[in-house]
């Protein structure tokens, strides 16, 4: 634990735990550091940020701050880092090697949506997020943009800017495309997806924060369904949430394929829905010239792409 030695970091205890609070404790100040405030409650928590703006680091604990609430004060506090602590004794390592890569205070970046940005995600092996993408983009003339750390994408006539993580909003800004779209991968649970500090967690993080509209897809089967149960519900956590969309990918019209249809329309109820049609030609369609993307106007897929689209401009 030696590259943990000497910290000398002024921190804040969220424990309710106080047994697991004071041994926590001493193994902080074992590591030179200081314990500036321990909050109680999520009260006095939110108060003592309030009246101190600089950045500080939060040693909390799950039962203190669940995932709701460890969202709604990673969004109002900023500025500020939240280190989960599990159990003393396997956590020990983990904690000390956290709080020695936060001794020198992170790269805050301001955060605002912007009407141009889209970001386009969906439930986990669901397919059709990237290809939505990209014809997408042809439909509105839009630019993509992609994380290197994603997995290859399908290969689009549209245009497609491979960006690093660290440094999506800066490239965001630099930017000035009519319209962009972020493919922003797989999601289930924002709320938790978003307070973590993960590199994919973190692009979610920038993408959907920055973003005027969210669209979410899931295929058309039950593990769809099951995945958009779960992100309907914990969506409604949200503070400010962008836009959303919520898109049924490889729709059928059989007997099985109207029954996930009911679902799919139950579960998005009032939110803004569309379906898009199976079409096994959809992979390869848009890939070479724009004349072979006329050869597609006129299906009942690039219709609804373009439905889709008519909402984001």
């Amino acid at each position: 634990m030696s590259e943990a030695s000497n910290l000398k970091l002024n921190l804040i205890t969220a424990i309710s735990n106080s047994e697991k609070e004071d041994n926590i404790a001493e193994l902080l100040f074992s590591q030179g550091c200081n314990i500036i405030y321990r909050a109680l409650n999520l009260e006095s928590l939110e108060r003592f940020l309030d009246k101190n703006q600089p950045q500080s680091n939060i040693v909390y604990s799950k039962d203190f701050l669940n995932e709701k609430d460890l969202l709604y004060f990673s969004i109002k506090f900023k500025a500020h880092r939240f280190i989960e602590t599990s159990t003393l004794s396997d956590d020990r390592l983990n904690l000390l090697t956290e709080l020695s890569q936060v001794s020198k205070p992170p790269l805050i970046h301001k955060l605002s949506r912007r009407s141009n940005l889209t970001t386009v995600i969906g439930s986990p092996g669901s397919p059709g997020i990237s290809t939505v993408t990209n014809h997408l983009a042809l439909s509105i003339d839009a630019k993509v943009i992609a994380g290197v750390h994603h997995n290859i994408r399908p290969k689009s006539g549209c245009v497609v800017i491979k960006i690093a993580a660290p440094d999506l909003i800066e490239s965001i800004s630099k930017t000035s495309e009519k319209n962009l779209l972020i493919d922003g991968g797989s999601a289930i649970s924002l709320t938790s997806t978003l307070s973590d500090r993960r590199l994919n967690a973190r692009w979610l993080f920038e993408s959907i924060n920055s973003s005027y509209n969210l669209i979410y897809i899931i295929n058309a089967d039950e593990n769809g369904i099951f995945y958009l149960s779960r992100f309907v519900e914990d969506f409604a956590n949200l503070i400010n949430p962008p836009k959303i969309i919520y898109i049924l990918n490889n729709a059928k019209f059989d007997r099985y394929g109207r029954m996930i249809q009911k679902k799919f329309i139950e579960l998005v109820k009032n939110f803004l829905n569309i379906q898009i049609p199976y079409d096994p030609k959809v992979q390869v369609a848009g890939i070479y010239s724009l004349r072979k993307q006329y050869f597609w106007q006129s299906t009942s897929f690039s219709k609804q792409i373009d439905k889709i689209g008519n909402h984001l401009i």
